[in-house]
């Protein structure tokens, strides 16, 4: 349906913070099987070729392995914010926030 509509589109897929999806299910009692580890474990060379799935996670070693992703999916490390970065994103919403704030 979507190369239909835009013919070169792309479907992306997203979960933010699926780390965090993992450590709650894990925390029922008893505990459930994580959607996330139910979504990588698809076979998801089956999807249409113009669909991606972005996952997001802390970059510590255990939160990612928490996740199961299978051992071809790269890895890219998403850098924290500079002062200047964020001091730009809380003027946003905040006209002068403070340097604590920042």
């Amino acid at each position: 349906a979507l190369k239909q509509i835009t013919p070169n589109g792309m479907l992306l897929i997203i979960v933010d913070a699926a780390d965090n999806a993992v450590a709650a299910a894990n925390r029922t009692d008893p505990p459930e099987r994580p959607f996330v580890h139910e979504l990588f474990g698809a076979n998801l060379s089956a999807l249409p070729e113009n669909v991606r799935i972005i996952t997001s996670c802390r970059s510590d070693p255990p939160r990612r392995a928490s996740l199961q992703l299978p051992p071809h999916i790269p890895d890219v490390v998403c850098p924290p914010f500079t002062l200047l970065e964020s001091r730009q994103h809380l003027e946003v919403a905040f006209p002068a926030p403070s340097d604590s704030l920042v």
